[in-house]
């Protein structure tokens, strides 16, 4: 059984990106997400720059958060979305994208990348709470709707239990149609990064030091767990 693990690099220009990946590499990553929102310069000419990034030997995932949604360098809409846009020239192997965008424009993005041949992971974060399944259940649908290859679901556990409905959505929408992703965040949701990948999430996340996301762990922390967990829960 293994745990695919996807290591998000978080660095403020494209050459320190370049570095962390080849390390997360080495330390045994399965995807990488490149955070574009923590660059400090997002202009056109850094966009020709990013091309190394998105040639590494494993799957490649392109975000550029908005402000509401945990962007560390804030980056008004219409330029973040123009940057979004302009990804199609590197052909990542997948673009994240928030369900909240504009729904028209997040149909043409969507139309754009797939003319490309490249992945959507449609996300949906909720920094407060954990609502319940049935209040997430329409928005789920709704993402389904639009076709990405991949449903992200993730969000924020005030107590241990919340981790049981990020498991309940697996258990739900797990098909071998669409793909998803479903923890938790925050210290609390540590437990549902752990396991998410075995009870059908395409992945988990980590990061190589310092985290993306409340409750993310190091990928060398998360690999010394796994090293103890997986022989447990496979006998």
């Amino acid at each position: 059984m293994i745990a695919m693990i996807c290591v998000s690099i978080a660095n403020n220009n494209v050459k320190d990106m370049i570095e962390n990946a080849k390390k997360a590499i080495k330390l045994g990553a399965n995807f990488l997400e490149f955070r574009l929102d923590y660059l400090q310069d997002i202009s056109p000419n850094t966009l020709s720059e990013l091309k190394p990034l998105s040639q590494q030997s494993i799957p490649i995932v392109f975000t550029c958060r908005k402000a509401s949604e945990g962007a560390h360098f804030k980056i008004d809409e219409p330029t973040r979305l123009k940057i979004i846009e302009n990804l199609v020239s590197l052909h990542p192997d997948f673009v994240d994208l928030e369900i909240n965008i504009n729904k028209n424009k997040l149909s043409q993005l969507i139309s754009l990348f797939h003319k490309h041949d490249i992945k959507i992971i449609l996300s949906y974060h909720n920094f407060k709470n954990t609502p319940p399944l049935n209040k997430l259940d329409p928005i789920i649908s709704s993402m389904f709707s639009l076709k990405p290859e991949v449903i992200k679901i993730v969000l924020m556990a005030n107590n241990k239990f919340d981790n049981l409905t990020a498991f309940n959505i697996l258990e739900k929408y797990s098909t071998n149609y669409y793909e998803i992703i479903s923890f938790c965040m925050g210290s609390k949701g540590t437990i549902s990064r752990l396991l998410c990948p075995f009870l059908g999430s395409k992945f988990t996340f980590a990061s190589l030091d310092n985290p993306t996301a409340p409750g993310q762990i190091s990928i060398s922390q998360m690999k010394k767990i796994y090293k103890i967990l997986i022989p447990l829960i496979t006998t």
